[in-house]
């Protein structure tokens, strides 16, 4: 009996019929309007509707009257919901709500011998709603609903009005969005209903009734307050300009110009404000071309000014600082610029990055110093930053003067009206740059030869308002050393900043599971996350959840002096949307999921071997974020993670019980540790029960199982390799240059493609299962896959038919999926039990046997190292590989080298078994079994989360 016309906004538009002879309008004296139309006809239509549409709501009201449509039916302020459409369907009747962005209303369909009760049940169901905050959360799922089911028709009418009227509430949707559902409380609603809910803004329609019934209810039975009309805000129907045009004639344009240009100068080794040369590294040929020639016979100091004019009026210097990020550009940074300069500061970087990108809305217009105009426009100049003069040039001017020196300076601004001059701009231009660079390197001497030092005077602030990044840049930059470099000495320079960084990267090699944070990262954390300003980064280190599930995800276990934090890293679409990030990566960035205080911290239990560990909190819990909002709620006590290595393990939890028990903050009790006495008293009970006999634990390892029957070999080590001719084929199926000789293996897989038999540079490597196999010729095949076309011509029809079959054969198993589990091989003195551990596996004990290897049918130990690159088995996975007796290969693939090694070791020492290594250098030359193991370790791909 209740529904809600969620389609009315297609009809507003359709054409209204002509007046009829028995229509009747009315209007009130409390306001109220009254129309009716009379057809005699057995079916009436009464609607009571409100000027109180989409438009009328502010601006932080979104989805308001969304709201208020979809509690119509529910608690009035007099009746229950349920009275309500009990009685309309008692009498036959349909109660609908709708809006529009002019009018909110009601409308009911009934016979008409019920059209008392009618008036009735409208009045209450909509002019005095009781927006009760249960029953308002109720209508969120209907809301939700509704957006789901929106049209196209509907987007399109929405893009419509806000075109159309983008600064006034008709741009404003009868829906509400998703990210505002919930966010409109119950005094709002009430707020909104006690101001357009009134009788100056009603309207009560009927159709097949008579005029003098509604009329009589208006006037004396209508809930509805009594209220003056309550008038729209004035339509804007003129696109405003969305940009502000900002150019050297701006003192904001100038100072922003000035601002950036002197970042980019400060600390380049050759000290002269040529950045040029460090960004045409970045951009494409083309463009480089472009600007010369704008530019003309110019400097290449005029050409940094020239692009940063260009990439100011083009939008592109976002994009350019984008680039600079990304670690592997900043390689280049350390040829041109200082270890100490800004540019190579990543926080610094970064945060200029984040305020940059929030100009784009901003148009720039700084004109060329090239471009020949009556009156030339004033060329940019770096504005310098007020000195206070030394001791010694104060003695001197009172010498000369007998008058103090003023500390008053002259700012360097030319003034707005350049006469014109014969001279050209960019020699005017280099002539301001050099005179402003000899007068900071003279004053800077006498500072230093007067062993001073050289003191900038800081503009007083307000010390409550946030210092601009413009003044923290202006005082980091005018305090540097801007003393030109000897050339001769420039190669020196950067041989010795080399041999320092790679000093710092040796010393800084980060253990197995450690991660080190960006200073990007680290700031952000600081003012967006740290719940103390003087919380800091001890260690950080990359660890497994929910290991034994499906789901098992990378987590990022960062520790601090007051806290412990577990963050999950998230990498930017293609297409990011603008909102509010937790980083100012330009990669990804991290989202905080769980915040752990040192205090509440009750106790930590290690597994077996370091490999894994859970936090149990206290009687306050730990807290934990929803949608970036931090929740204190009580319902996170327990945190669990793995890290699947003795060594990273013990390393980690060595780390985190010094960081807790050295805790800035003040324990009240002291923390537990369980050094894996308490999980070895599960963990041996149960699999006793599961293997019927008591055992000897002697180590563990975490790592993915897979089983390998003869008949699964026998395909697995069908390999081929040879000299190939190989050939770029475009869309045209033409090729785009001549053939070149290859050496081509198949490896897993893979397809690799390298200069020699040697296989030590690898040209190419393309994905068998996701390309395509097409026979162009007698003895020529094409790969066409995400890597591109390629044709590959054959020396014999014979090796041809080999190729093809090869080649087939992997194509026809990529749908074969392979049972590779989440395991735990614990290994005791006569077998190797491989269980799972239950979710609950901490409190209960409940383990799940897979299976269990008798050490007497092992035959030998196969050593599968880590990937190496230049080489075959750069895409292979490390694992370990027992060979049995009946020819069965059992995999363990483990996380690291190290564990790998250790696990080998175990089994070597405790079962006497001959262990061997897999010979890199002779891949191509290795048995069948070898063979075999080689490709089923390329073959298998991305087990462990990174």
């Amino acid at each position: 009996m209740l529904s809600r016309n969620l389609k009315s906004v297609r009809g507003i538009h359709k054409s209204s019929s002509v007046l009829k002879s028995n229509q009747t309008v009315t209007k009130l004296e409390n306001g109220l309007t009254v129309a009716t139309i009379e057809d005699n006809k057995p079916v009436s239509q009464l609607v009571l509707a409100f000027k109180a549409g989409s438009r009328f709501e502010n601006s932080n009201q979104a989805g308001l009257t969304h709201t208020i449509r979809n509690f119509v039916g529910r608690d009035t302020q007099q009746y229950f919901g349920s009275s309500i459409v009990w009685t309309s369907a008692a009498i036959g009747a349909v109660l609908k709500s709708f809006t529009t962005r002019d009018v909110f209303g009601v409308a009911l369909t009934l016979p008409r011998d019920q059209i008392s009760a009618g008036l009735s049940i409208l009045g209450q169901a909509a002019a005095v709603p009781g927006f009760k905050p249960w029953e308002v959360e109720d209508v969120y799922p209907t809301m939700r609903a509704d957006n789901a089911f929106r049209t196209q028709f509907d987007f399109v009418i929405d893009g419509i009005h806000k075109a159309a009227y983008r600064n006034s509430g008709l741009a404003n949707t009868i829906f509400s969005p998703c990210s505002k559902i919930g966010s409109i409380s119950s005094d709002a609603l009430t707020q909104f209903a006690n101001k357009h809910f009134v009788s100056g803004n009603a309207v009560i329609f009927a159709t097949n009734a008579k005029h003098e019934d509604v009329e009589l209810y208006g006037k004396n039975y209508s809930p509805i307050r009594n209220g003056s009309a309550v008038t729209a805000p004035k339509n804007t129907y003129k696109i405003l300009r969305e940009t502000e045009i900002v150019g050297a004639d701006s003192l904001n344009g100038r100072r922003l110009f000035n601002s950036i240009d002197t970042f980019f100068s400060y600390g380049l080794l050759t000290a002269d404000g040529t950045y040029w040369r460090c960004i045409r590294c970045f951009l494409p040929r083309v463009e480089q071309k472009m600007l010369v020639a704008e530019c003309g016979n110019a400097n290449d100091r005029f050409l940094s000014i020239g692009w940063l004019k260009t990439s100011f009026n083009k939008g592109t210097l976002h994009f350019m600082l984008l680039a600079l990020n990304n670690p592997s550009n900043k390689a280049y940074l350390a040829r041109f610029y200082h270890i100490n300069a800004c540019i190579r500061n990543s926080g610094l970087l970064e945060a200029i990055t984040q305020y940059i990108e929030q100009l784009q809305p901003v148009q720039f217009a700084f004109y060329s110093t090239r471009q020949l105009r009556p009156e030339p426009a004033p060329a940019a100049v770096i504005d310098t930053a007020s000195v206070q003069i030394s001791s010694r040039a104060a003695a001197r001017q009172r010498k000369l003067t007998e008058k103090e020196a003023s500390s008053d300076t002259v700012p360097n601004i030319l003034p707005k009206e350049i006469p014109s001059m014969l001279i050209d701009q960019d020699v005017l231009l280099d002539e301001i740059v050099r005179n402003r660079h000899n007068r900071l390197s003279t004053e800077m001497y006498e500072a230093q030869a007067t062993n001073e030092d050289y003191v900038l005077a800081e503009p007083q602030t307000n010390s409550n308002n946030v210092e601009k990044l413009e003044d923290v840049m202006s005082k980091k930059m005018s305090c540097a050393n801007m003393e030109s470099m000897d050339t001769d000495g420039l190669e020196k320079i950067l041989a010795s900043v080399e041999l320092e960084q790679e000093g710092q990267s040796t010393n800084n090699d980060l253990a197995d599971g450690e991660y080190q944070m960006s200073q990007g990262d680290v700031l952000h954390f600081a003012i967006y996350v740290f719940e103390k300003s003087s919380e800091k980064i001890i260690e950080s280190f990359k660890i497994i959840e929910g290991f034994y599930s499906d789901a098992r995800k990378l987590r990022y276990f960062v520790m601090t002096n007051h806290n412990l934090y577990i963050f999950k890293y998230r990498v930017h679409s293609e297409n990011p949307t603008q909102g509010k990030s937790t980083n100012i990566s330009s990669n990804g960035f991290f989202i905080p999921l769980i915040r752990i205080p040192h205090d509440r911290v009750k106790s930590i239990k290690i597994s077996i071997d370091n490999l894994a560990f859970m936090l149990e909190a206290n009687e306050l819990g730990f807290l934990h974020y929803v949608q970036n909002v931090e929740q204190d709620d009580q319902t996170c006590f327990s945190y669990s993670g793995s890290i699947a290595s003795l060594e990273s393990g013990a390393h980690m939890i060595n780390s985190l019980i010094n960081v807790v028990e050295c805790s800035s903050r003040s324990l009240v009790t002291q923390t537990e540790i369980d050094d894996h006495i308490g999980y070895m008293c599960t963990l041996q009970p149960s699999i006793e029960k599961q293997l019927g006999r008591a055992v000897d634990v002697r180590a563990a390892s975490l790592c993915f199982w897979y089983e390998q029957s003869c008949e699964d070999q026998k395909q697995g080590a069908s390999e081929m390799s040879g000299y190939l001719f190989k050939t770029n084929v475009s869309n045209w199926m033409k090729s785009t240059n001549e053939a070149e000789q290859k050496f081509c293996l198949i490896s897993g897989s893979s397809f690799l493609v390298f200069n020699d038999s040697s296989c030590t540079e690898e040209c190419l490597s393309i994905d068998i299962p996701s390309s395509s196999l097409v026979t162009s010729g007698r003895v020529t095949f094409q790969l066409k896959g995400a890597q591109g076309n390629y044709a590959f011509e054959c020396s014999s029809q014979e090796e041809f038919a080999k190729w093809k079959d090869s080649l087939a054969s992997v194509i026809e198993k990529k749908d074969d999926q392979r049972f590779i589990a989440p395991c735990l091989a614990v290994v005791t003195e006569s077998s190797i039990a491989l269980v799972q551990e239950g979710e609950k596996f901490w409190t209960d004990g409940f383990i799940r046997l897979l299976n269990d290897l008798d050490a007497k049918q092992l035959k030998k130990v196969i050593i599968v190292p880590p990937k190496k690159k230049n080489s075959v088995s750069a895409l292979r996975s490390p694992a370990l590989c027992l060979v049995s007796e009946d020819g069965t290969l059992h995999y363990f693939f483990v996380r690291f080298e190290k564990e790998l090694h250790r696990l080998a070791g175990v089994i070597q020492n405790t079962f006497d078994v001959v262990c061997e290594t897999l010979d890199d250098d002779q891949v191509l030359e290795l048995p069948d079994l070898e063979k075999n193991i080689q490709n089923t370790c390329c073959s298998v791909k991305d087990l462990w989360p990174n």
